[in-house]
């Protein structure tokens, strides 16, 4: 059988394919994933990598004037098999467009390393930085030697990494700086179980969340920067809240860091390594070896498979890699057996077209779901995703983790979207690392009864945890939380920028739905660093941003507020309840240290 490197799913592009060469750092290997993967390896010339490259950029990114791209259907990943890519006077320049994944293929992050960049761009006409989401790079190493795409000034030898929502960097080793913005606003983020020789600089970024990382320095602040787990060291500025908004906690309660796909030299195979549930740890998880399991142990999901062919490989004991496309369900995944790995690349997406759920999931132990996008349909699911069939006492000593899930109501330029809620917690003991949940302010079919959207996400079971959890525009409240116990360590939210009116957005007698609410029966929950900003079109004010319990054991500390702009008769008038500081026109920033 012919050994394939590459396949250009592109229909502007002829298909190419390439043999590996046999070499001492590298074998032949067929690719299992399909056209829309794109299998590099070190023999070939940077040249040759960096023109693939910039072709599906070319058409990914589109930074002129539309955001046409950001709805498409297209989607990519980049694989980088083991060995070293580009020299200082021959660079690889991996750009980086919308919905593409770019994954190093090594066991470690230093077995493939990219000199030049693996980089994002500017985008002045579309919202800048803000609207750069839906891309991501994990298990690599860079040495930077090419900067900024937009700006000349920045220094070479900082890879620019500049993102919104929904952009990952995972498992990743910059030899040298790490900048996390270009030139305009950004709105990101999640830096995980990296490491940086150099400064990390955040810029323009308004919040981020940079945890079990290991870094020099950090410079930069605007509104919010939440740092967990980080190595012992790494040189964040002294200071105390809000000066600068710095978060620090020293040790992540319990994370189970996202898979990631290696190639097997052993079995000449891809696999996709599992990693190790850690408790109350800081630093990186690289020195432990996790566990392989062969791709042949996963179904391989590919555009043109149903929930029908999807269940059924689930009934038979397989776990699923997801490749890129988009997937139109018209019944639900079900996801019932234990241990079960569901794992997508280039961002993958399911969408909702009869009303139906797109996955359940069952209250069982050691589940995991990475890497993938979940939409709403034109018929309105109640709940896209859910975890357990209802809240009950059952404690997991391996819970369900959530890595990179991300959640969309509106927008794409093919269909309608619309759901009840995004995601619904039942289990008890969930880890949520990383999620998007988004009813659209731009794209197709966007406005208050196109894409309407009740809730992101509602939290019933007890001990849930999140890292970087984002929900914005949803037309009631963006997060319910009811389990008790939860924690969260950065949350960034925006109510809906299109409520009609202040009378039609009434949640009872209180103006406004607070884009946070913590259920009347909670008595524990810790929160730390939010961030709420407003934007409304229309003259309407929240009574509060948060809404939670007056008891001792719910901690809300860390809140920041910002009017962006808009209707000038617009705001909210408290942090929490009817506690703290609001934001308007005329008194745009808001921090409120702590609520108790």
């Amino acid at each position: 059988m012919k050994k394939l490197i590459l396949s250009l799913g592109l229909s502007l592009l002829p298909v190419c394919n390439t043999v590996f060469a046999d070499t001492d750092n590298q074998v032949g290997v067929d690719n299992p994933f399909g056209s829309n993967v794109i299998i590099f390896d070190p023999s070939m010339p940077a040249s040759e990598i960096n023109n693939r490259i910039l072709q599906i950029y070319n058409q990914q990114n589109n930074p002129a004037n539309s955001y046409s791209v950001d709805f498409s259907d297209n989607r990519y990943a980049f694989i980088f098999m083991p060995g070293k890519y580009g020299t200082a006077s021959s660079p690889v320049d991996v750009r980086v467009g919308v919905y593409t994944s770019v994954v190093g293929a090594g066991q470690k992050p230093d077995d493939v390393v990219i000199t030049g960049a693996v980089r994002t761009q500017d985008r002045p006409n579309l919202g800048g930085v803000t609207t750069v989401f839906w891309r991501s790079m994990e298990n690599l190493a860079i040495i930077p030697t090419l900067g900024s795409l937009t700006d000349g000034s920045i220094p070479k030898n900082q890879n620019v990494w500049a993102v919104s929502q929904a952009s990952p960097a995972r498992r990743i080793h910059v030899m040298g700086d790490l900048r996390l913005n270009d030139v305009s606003w950004s709105s990101g983020g999640l830096l995980a179980d990296s490491r940086v020789d150099g400064t990390i600089y955040s810029g323009t970024q308004q919040q981020y969340l940079t945890r079990n990382t290991q870094f020099k320095a950090w410079n930069g602040s605007n509104w919010n920067m939440v740092f967990v787990g980080i190595t012992p060291g790494s040189q964040i500025p002294a200071g105390n809240w809000p000066n600068p908004p710095y978060s620090i906690i020293d040790k992540v309660p319990l994370i189970k860091e996202k898979p990631y796909l290696v190639f097997d030299k052993v079995t000449n195979q891809f696999a996709l390594n599992v990693r190790t549930r850690r408790k109350n740890v800081s630093g990186t998880d690289w020195h432990i070896a996790g566990k392989n399991l062969p791709i042949s142990s996963f179904y391989m999901v590919k555009p043109g498979d149903s929930a029908a062919s999807i269940n059924a490989a689930l009934r038979q004991g397989s776990n699923l890699f997801i490749t890129p496309g988009v997937y139109h369900l018209t019944e639900t995944i079900n996801v019932t057996r234990k241990n079960t790995i569901i794992y997508g690349m280039g961002y993958p997406t399911f969408v909702s077209d009869t009303g139906k759920p797109i996955m359940n999931v069952s209250d069982v132990e050691g589940v995991q779901l990475a890497g993938f996008m979940i939409d709403g349909g034109p018929v309105s699911a109640p709940v896209l995703l859910q975890v357990g069939t209802s809240p009950n006492n059952t404690t997991h000593v391996d819970p369900v983790f959530i890595d990179d899930v991300y959640c969309r109501v509106g927008g794409p330029n093919n269909y309608k979207s619309t759901a009840g809620s995004c995601m619904v917690i039942n289990s008890n003991d969930v880890v949520i690392d990383n999620t998007w949940l988004w009813r659209a302010d731009h794209g197709s079919n966007v406005g208050w009864t196109q894409n309407a959207g009740d809730y992101g996400i509602i939290i019933n079971g007890n001990n849930v945890k999140t890292y970087n959890l984002m929900s914005e525009h949803f037309e009631k409240y963006n997060v319910v939380w009811n389990g008790n116990g939860g924690i969260v360590y950065e949350f960034q939210s925006e109510p809906a920028y299109d409520v009609p009116s202040q009378q039609e957005w009434m949640d009872g007698n209180i103006n406004g739905y607070a884009v946070y609410k913590v259920g009347s029966n909670v008595t524990t929950h810790t929160a730390i660093g939010f961030g709420v900003y407003t934007n409304f079109k229309n003259a309407i004010w929240m009574d509060s941003a948060i809404l939670a319990p007056k008891v001792p054991g719910v901690n809300l500390s860390h809140i920041i507020g910002f009017w962006l702009g808009a209707n000038g008769n617009s705001g909210y008038r408290h942090s929490v309840n009817n506690d703290g500081c609001g934001v308007s026109q005329n008194s745009r920033l808001c921090h409120y240290s702590k609520w108790q």
